[in-house]
């Protein structure tokens, strides 16, 4: 049996949990997997993927892949906001 299926209200979720203190009072909810942003160079994704598009391109495809990105003013870095759940992603790592 798949754990999400035995553990999850949801089948394939992740669910929040509130973990109180030892004071009964405070608390804090997991998992944390909050959105960051990083800016990747168009040469090293290039190079990486074997294709050799524009900064516009590249931020149009992963746009259309649920990874908001916009190409910088240099035309030579894309500034992509990620979420942790993106593992496939070398290098980068909701409730």
């Amino acid at each position: 049996m798949h754990v999400s299926r035995q553990y999850c209200v949801e089948p394939n979720t992740v669910e929040c949990v509130r973990i109180f203190a030892a004071d009964g009072q405070s608390s804090v909810v997991y998992p944390e997997l909050p959105y960051r942003t990083e800016t990747v160079s168009v040469d090293e994704i290039t190079r990486g993927i074997g294709i050799d598009e524009s900064a516009d391109r590249i931020a149009s495809m992963l746009t259309r892949m649920c990874l908001k990105s916009v190409a910088l003013d240099d035309g030579q870095r894309i500034s992509v906001e990620v979420y942790r759940s993106r593992s496939l992603l070398r290098r980068w790592s909701y409730c």
